[in-house]
Formats: C-alpha cells, sequence, structure tokens
C-alpha cells in the first residue's frame, strides 16, 4: 500500500456547550418535579426517596457545569484576543500605540 500525505486537521469547531448544560440542568428538575408530584408516596413506600436527592445532585452539577463552562469559553475568547494582538507587525496595537 502507497504511503499518502495526510491530510492537516481541520479547526476545531466552536459550540455554546452552555445550552447543552442547562438542556441537562432542565432534565434533571423535571424529574424531580415529576417524582416529587406523582411518585412521592411510592418513594416512601420502597425506601427510595434518594431518587429525590439524587436530581438535586444534577441540577447542582449542572450549575457548575454552566460556571465552568462560561469561564472556559471566557478564557479561550480572551486568549484568541491576546493571540490576534501579538500577530506580527502588530506591534504598535499590542502596546496601545495606534
Amino acid at each position: 500500500m502507497p504511503h499518502v500525505a495526510r491530510r492537516p486537521d481541520p479547526q476545531p469547531l466552536e459550540t455554546d456547550d452552555r445550552w447543552v448544560v442547562v438542556g441537562g440542568s432542565v432534565l434533571w428538575l423535571v424529574a424531580f418535579v415529576v417524582l416529587l408530584v406523582f411518585f412521592r408516596h411510592d418513594l416512601r413506600r420502597h425506601h427510595t426517596e434518594w431518587w429525590l436527592w439524587s436530581c438535586w445532585i444534577g441540577i447542582a452539577l449542572g450549575l457548575y457545569g454552566f460556571r465552568f463552562v462560561t469561564r472556559r469559553q471566557q478564557a479561550i475568547a480572551r486568549d484568541r484576543d491576546h493571540a490576534l494582538a501579538m500577530q506580527p507587525g502588530d506591534e504598535a496595537r499590542a502596546s496601545g500605540q495606534e
């Protein structure tokens, strides 16, 4: 088999992951409400009320994930802006002299 030159890797996709985290948190909230409204007595009877706590943990992790993803996106944007400011020939702009 002949050796074929490898194509360059594509640039990573930039997505807004906050919507995924919000969607997951909303699903945990819906699960909590459904369990609380429709299955509270069944959960109590079978000693499985910890399912409600699982939903709260899912919501809490979703809130943390939202904060994490937001801060990550801000850091990526800040690094990208810094890299653009440091391109060759742009020394005056990087030092604030325009």
